[in-house]
């Protein structure tokens, strides 16, 4: 008998194939990152030296880490500030609110992403600001514009200082690119809403609404057209940034290692550039090894390098954790007595 033919490959329907490359794209890229950071950090425990890690833990000062942990505290309330001029004029937002919603995104920002806290900012200011979607949206992409031209001094201050490695120097100018594209874009949408409406506006159908949009945009966008405030927001930016300076210089002297502030400049501006991409919640990993890279290559040993990258974050951590579930109990506490409040009244107007 003869063997029985092979059947021909029948190719997979377009369905068929559509379906199997969207199940791919579904899997998000941060999810993947995240796989990919946890097997480096695993990979490396069996090189980490515990027990030196141990006592440099142990031997650290505690006078210096509160030191840190307070430089961290000051970046809030000039954050408060700076988010009070940038709401300006559309909405005038008290202390307390403003307080409350910048709590909240960083206790967002270190418990999801630097995305997640973006997303519940604007849902903040919203919901409690009383801003519009717009006007917040606008509000946010400022903040990142400061944040962005922050990251770029420190930078160009760290360069000042030694020559950057050839992956750290490009990474740095398409960093720059990316805060150059958008200040661009926000200054077009800020200075020309009246030409932009013109040219949108020989668009029958959508003309309108665009106009419309672009001009609540501009007004969203109004403290770039003030000096003042743009001055004043983008200095509570640097000062901001160059906080996060004072507390690395802390963490040094608590770990026992000779204050450098040009160490100190060189962490942070490596740390600005490995946690610009929003990919793992609270930087958790990246942040420590990102330190530790930076000061071993500076000379000095791993174990005091370690500790010193581990108390660093943890000392950026702890304030943002503290101020926004501390804030978050707060609400409760209010929202709680508020009701008991009503209850009262409502036993009182029907005693029966």
């Amino acid at each position: 008998m003869r063997a029985p033919a092979p059947m021909p490959d029948c190719p997979r329907p377009p369905a068929a194939r559509a379906r199997a490359d969207a199940g791919w794209r579904r899997v998000p890229l941060r999810r993947l990152l995240l796989v990919l950071v946890a097997m480096a950090i695993i990979a490396a425990l069996p090189f980490v030296d515990w027990a030196g890690l141990g006592m440099a833990l142990a031997a650290a000062d505690p006078y210096w880490l509160a030191m840190a942990v307070i430089a961290n505290l000051a970046v809030f309330p000039l954050w408060v500030w700076q988010w009070r001029l940038l709401a300006l004029p559309g909405r005038d937002v008290g202390w307390p609110v403003m307080a409350e919603i910048v709590a909240l995104t960083a206790a967002a920002k270190t418990t999801l992403s630097s995305i997640g806290g973006g997303a519940s900012a604007v849902a903040l200011l919203v919901a409690r600001g009383e801003l519009t979607l717009i006007g917040a949206t606008s509000l946010l992409a400022m903040d990142q514009l400061l944040v962005g031209i922050a990251k770029l001094a420190v930078l160009a201050l760290a360069l000042s200082i030694a020559p950057l490695p050839a992956p750290v120097f490009t990474a740095a100018l398409v960093f720059a690119a990316l805060v150059a594209a958008l200040l661009a874009a926000l200054t077009v949408l800020a200075f020309g809403p009246a030409r932009l409406a013109g040219i949108v506006a020989r668009r029958r159908r959508l003309g309108a609404w665009l106009g419309n949009m672009l001009g609540h945009v501009s007004v969203g966008l109004a403290t770039m057209r003030s000096p003042q405030r743009a001055a004043l927001t983008l200095a509570l930016a640097l000062v901001k940034k160059f906080t996060e300076v004072a507390a690395a210089l802390a963490i040094q002297l608590a770990c026992g290692i000779a204050p450098s502030p040009a160490a100190a400049i060189l962490s942070v501006a490596a740390v600005s550039l490995t946690t610009a991409i929003p990919v793992i919640p609270g930087n958790i990993g990246t942040y420590a090894a990102t330190v530790f890279l930076v000061y071993e290559g500076l000379g000095i040993p791993a174990a005091p390098a370690l500790a010193a990258g581990l108390l660093q974050h943890g000392a950026m951590l702890i304030p943002s954790l503290a101020i926004g579930y501390g804030a978050v109990a707060l609400s409760r506490l209010g929202a709680g007595g508020a009701a008991a409040g009503e209850a009262a009244q409502e036993t009182e107007q029907d005693p029966a």
